[in-house]
């Protein structure tokens, strides 16, 4: 066997496969002599049909895959003896695919196209700064997550008026034009979270209740939407759009919370007694945390920030024709050309950066091994463990835990990539000089929404 490699340009090559007949004369005999001991055919006992007859009626079948072997294990080799750097996998040519007599087989040749990943350089902006956004942690937003925390951990009590923070429990009851209860109509209890009201006047129309009082509200003005409102008044999404905005609110009970106090008690929840002993040390750990929390959010828009970078700056060439018949031929589902040519700009550019990651991971010697997945595995299962306020189990629990998530093949690949984001970012950061800056959340928004 011979292959023979024809260089079109530089990301795309023809390999020309000669095979003769030695390569699968010994392969070939043997399939035909294991066939006949399991075909079962009407006249022959089992394991006894005539290897001519297995011949004619499965020869070519049985020949065709003892060639596609050799042919997918010779382009295996070539590609790995050659190094070569390859895109999607090989290709029948689409002409002049296959040269040979499948009747009576001697010699036969095959071509199939290469498409080759392409060579480019990396250019990382050593002397310029990056910015890199620090979201502020102010007053308000500290003070806020202390009034969420306090509302979290506050009891509730039943006032005699609703106030415009108050939730009010009653029956909402379709009415017709003229306000009387339809018959057959909707009727539903619901609670209705003055709090979240976004409609002023459905919000001071509610406020200021008793019990046993009744108002006529649109219910499309106290409830968040479709879904919301579905579930409000008892019924499927499909009867929404149509639904009347003539409802009586019949009300049954006012609810309301009241916050836990900033005392001891309130303190000892928000972390260890000897760390929190005051509101100042209660508002400067919820300031350090939430810095802490907002890096992962400044280390991702420092990456996308990068990704647009490197990608602008970057002249990378795909074998575009290429691949895009390897995509429609690989795809699990049929698809047309059309259909290629709409996606196939979002596919190149994700596999650019794919190529430009890669390229980055090489040059910072990124390695992942078992061992650091273990350890992210355990990580995560600690941070699951604390979300509930529960300790984390010991180190043999821990690890059956970590193991038990790497054995699923998706949650093991979002850990990798995990990892391979973080070390990716440290490397980058490392490497350019980084202009920090600290801005409001607004503002940090606003920046990523640009990029």
């Amino acid at each position: 066997m011979q292959i023979i490699e024809e260089k079109i340009d530089d990301l795309n090559l023809v390999l020309n496969i000669e095979i003769n007949s030695k390569d699968y004369q010994d392969k070939y005999k043997n399939s035909l002599k294991s066939y006949g001991k399991q075909v079962n055919i009407p006249g022959f006992r089992p394991g006894k049909v005539p290897a001519g007859i297995v011949r004619k009626k499965y020869g070519k079948a049985l020949l065709a895959e003892e060639i596609n072997k050799i042919i997918n294990e010779s382009l295996n080799d070539y590609i790995k003896t050659n190094e070569l750097k390859i895109l999607g996998s090989p290709m029948p040519s689409e002409s002049d695919i296959e040269n040979g007599n499948w009747d009576q087989p001697e010699d036969f040749s095959f071509k199939y196209d290469i498409g080759l990943a392409p060579e480019f350089e990396i250019k990382l902006n050593k002397k310029g700064k990056q910015d890199y956004l620090l979201i502020n942690v102010d007053d308000k937003m500290v003070n806020e997550h202390i009034d969420t925390m306090r509302k979290r951990y506050g009891k509730l009590s039943t006032p005699e008026v609703s106030g415009e923070n108050d939730m009010v429990v009653g029956d909402l009851v379709e009415l017709n034009d003229k306000d009387d209860i339809v018959e057959g109509g909707i009727m539903s209890e619901s609670t209705i979270s003055l709090e979240f009201l976004k409609d002023k006047k459905a919000k001071k129309l509610l406020t200021g209740l008793k019990v046993g009082d009744h108002v006529i509200v649109d219910p499309k003005k106290v409830s968040g939407g479709d879904e919301d409102l579905a579930k409000m008044l008892g019924i499927g999404m499909d009867d929404v759009k149509g639904i009347s905005t003539n409802f009586r609110f019949n009300v049954k009970d006012i609810k309301s919370m009241q916050p836990a106090e900033l005392n001891e008690e309130f303190f000892a929840k928000m972390g260890p007694k000897d760390e929190i002993k005051s509101e100042d040390d209660l508002k400067e750990k919820i300031k350090n945390d939430t810095a802490n929390q907002f890096l992962s959010e400044s280390d991702r828009l420092f990456l996308n920030a990068m990704h647009k970078q490197l990608m602008d700056k970057s002249d990378i060439s795909l074998p575009d024709e290429f691949l895009k018949r390897w995509i429609k031929a690989s795809n699990e589902k049929p698809i047309t050309d059309e259909q290629v040519a709409q996606d196939y700009e979002s596919y190149a550019n994700s596999l650019k950066w794919q190529l430009i990651e890669n390229k980055i991971v090489e040059q910072a010697g990124i390695k992942i091994g078992q061992e650091d997945a273990l350890v992210k595995a355990k990580q995560f299962v600690v941070g699951q463990y604390a979300q509930y306020g529960l300790p984390a189990p010991d180190d043999e629990n821990l690890t059956t835990h970590a193991n038990q998530i790497l054995q699923n093949n998706d949650e093991a690949k979002k850990i990798f990539d995990l990892i391979l984001e973080e070390r990716l970012i440290s490397y980058l950061k490392e490497t350019v000089k980084l202009n920090e800056k600290t801005v409001s959340y607004d503002d940090f928004v606003k920046a990523a929404k640009a990029l």
